[in-house]
C-alpha cells in the first residue's frame, strides 16, 4: 500500500502506517528476477519478499550487472532472461 505519511495514512487506512501486503498466499508459483544495479529492487527488499513468499518462489535469478530496465530493454535480455521466463511459464501453466 502507498505510504501517505502519518496523517494521510490515518485518514486513508485508519492507522499510522500503510497496511502490509499478505504475501504468503499458497499455491501461486513465482519467479523472482533482480539485478545488482537495480535501485528499485534493492537486495534487502528482494530477500524479504523471497522470505515472505516462502515455498511459492520456484525460480530465483540474480544478475549482478542488470538494473531495473535491463530485464525488458537489455541488449542480452533475449538470451539471459527470456528463456528462463518461457521455461517457467511452460512448467507452471
Amino acid at each position: 500500500m502507498y505510504d501517505y505519511g502519518f496523517f494521510g495514512n490515518q485518514q486513508k487506512y485508519g492507522q499510522l502506517y500503510p497496511p502490509q501486503y499478505k504475501l504468503d498466499t499458497k499455491g501461486l508459483p513465482i519467479a523472482m528476477f533482480w539485478g545488482g544495479n537495480d535501485w528499485m529492487a534493492v537486495a534487502e527488499d528482494v530477500n524479504r519478499a523471497i522470505t515472505d513468499l516462502g515455498d511459492n518462489v520456484k525460480l530465483r535469478r540474480f544478475i549482478p550487472e542488470y538494473n531495473h530496465i535491463d530485464f525488458v530493454w537489455g541488449n542480452n535480455a533475449y538470451n539471459r532472461i527470456y528463456p528462463d521466463v518461457v521455461n517457467f511459464l511452460l512448467e507452471y501453466k
